[in-house]
């Protein structure tokens, strides 16, 4: 029982309503700073009660900053805020942004900034009155003081701490970091976790975070362990202390292959599932792995089995877990015709279901579609967006898929005026507990890129 506590706290605090501006597309990237410029990239967090909140890089006229937005729960935006101030980094380009937000409202970014060997992590509370706090540079290892870092992810507990993993190069290879920053904006010691010694002296990149509610947090990458690239996991529990790195990429297919883009999420009880590409039996595939909570990783299972392209590649998979255990993944891949997005859920017992092809909207039903992102609510419905071909330009695409696994209609959700025949991408979704999904993308507009915002119905 102590272990769902939070999550009935998190359910107290919900307010059972849609957003009045449900369908609406909007422009949020209305900073006076660029509003005549490029912004691109967003990415997207909500908290309990609906209220969503934004951050993308845009162009100043100088470089490029980070900005921020709240949207709150009757669809109205804020102020859109720069909050890329640190001294070290005003006149420098600040890229990748992250994002997580508490059960409070409290917000927390993380960036990396500069190129090359100068190139440092950087993290901000904005808290829930939409107030930033100072800017800080987290990225403080000592074998890497002075050597480049980036691709942060990040995750927050319930009490408001902040979990920051990284890759940075130590002066002989790639490694990944990880650091916590404490609800007060205390920043700890960063702490070099790929230590596994099949790669110690390779490359790690592309760590990716996911925290549970008690602190715990979970951190995947692909290592490099000197003959092809694999999928490593490790545990740092909420004192800070690392478990043992173990390498999960072992599905006898590919063991003997490169592996690559790991993404990971986490249950209620501590459990872990990380999902993966790799390459087996001729093309690229999507593998599964639960790792339960005492850190025992169970067997690895390829789950891109669609009929349609079981003899093509699939790529680019996401994952996201509901509390009880249950995951759902999606990616795109080829059905011998085009690139087609997928989906399948994996219940609590590790039973995969039948693999579905979501993307059948009338409009590119034989145009690629791309790179999804994928959301989930309480109940175990997810919500899936990816940008397709159209004929004409690049649109965004959203589908709800029930709990039972039933697809709901695909909608095209890029319907603001200002870009109906241009151009949309990488778009980002989230869900809060009410079953409310929240998405952004980046867009052109006739003059530039800016970021849109819009609740399907």
């Amino acid at each position: 029982m102590k272990k769902m506590r939070p999550v009935l706290i998190l359910l107290a605090l919900t307010i059972f309503a849609l957003p009045i501006s449900a369908g609406t597309v909007q422009k949020i990237s209305i900073h006076t700073d660029n509003v005549n410029n490029d912004d691109i990239y967003p990415q997207i967090a909500v908290d309990c009660c609906g209220n969503s909140y934004a951050v993308w890089k845009g162009y100043d006229g100088n470089d490029y900053e980070i900005y921020w937005v709240k949207i709150d729960s009757s669809g109205t935006p804020g102020t859109v805020k720069m909050i890329s101030t640190h001294s070290y980094n005003v006149n420098i380009d600040d890229l990748n942004p992250r994002i997580a937000v508490d059960c409070r409202g409290n917000s927390y970014v993380t960036w990396k900034s500069g190129l090359g060997v100068t190139s440092d992590v950087y993290w901000v509370k904005i808290d829930a009155s939409g107030t930033p706090g100072t800017v800080q540079l987290i990225s403080n290892h000592q074998d890497n003081a002075n050597s480049s870092e980036l691709k942060p992810h990040i995750g927050v507990d319930i009490l408001g701490n902040s979990y920051v993993a990284y890759q940075g190069y130590d002066g002989n290879d790639l490694e990944i970091y990880w650091v916590k920053i404490d609800a007060s904006g205390a920043v700890g010691n960063a702490m070099k976790i790929s230590t596994h010694t099949d790669n110690i002296a390779n490359d790690e990149r592309q760590p990716r975070i996911a925290v549970d509610l008690l602190g715990n947090s979970y951190v995947t990458w692909r290592g490099d362990d000197g003959n092809d690239w694999e999928i490593y996991w490790v545990k740092v529990d909420s004192s800070g202390t690392a478990g043992t790195v173990q390498k999960i990429s072992t599905h006898s297919e590919n063991i003997n292959n490169n592996d690559f883009t790991p993404v990971i999420g986490v249950d209620a009880s501590g459990n872990s599932y990380v999902t993966w590409r790799g390459r087996g039996s001729g093309n690229q595939n999507i593998y599964w792995v639960k790792i339960d909570a005492s850190g025992t990783a169970g067997t690895v299972q390829k789950i891109s089995t669609h009929t349609d392209n079981v003899n093509y590649d699939d790529w680019d998979p996401e994952i996201v877990v509901d509390y009880c255990g249950n995951s759902c993944v999606t990616w795109h891949g080829h059905d011998g015709n085009d690139e087609e997005i997928y989906w399948v859920k994996i219940d609590s017992s590790g039973t995969a279901g039948t693999v579905q092809k979501i993307s059948t909207h009338t409009d590119n039903v034989s145009n690629d579609d791309y790179y999804p992102k994928i959301a989930a609510d309480y109940c175990g419905n997810s919500y899936v967006t990816w940008f397709g071909w159209n004929g004409n330009d690049y649109e965004i695409y959203w589908v709800k898929i029930d709990s039972s696994g039933t697809p709901g209609t695909v909608q095209k959700i890029s319907t603001h005026t200002d870009n109906v025949s241009n151009d949309d991408a990488d778009p980002y979704v989230a869900a809060d507990c009410c079953g409310n999904s929240y998405v952004v993308w980046y867009g052109y507009d006739g003059n530039d890129w800016e970021i849109y915002f819009v609740v399907p119905t």
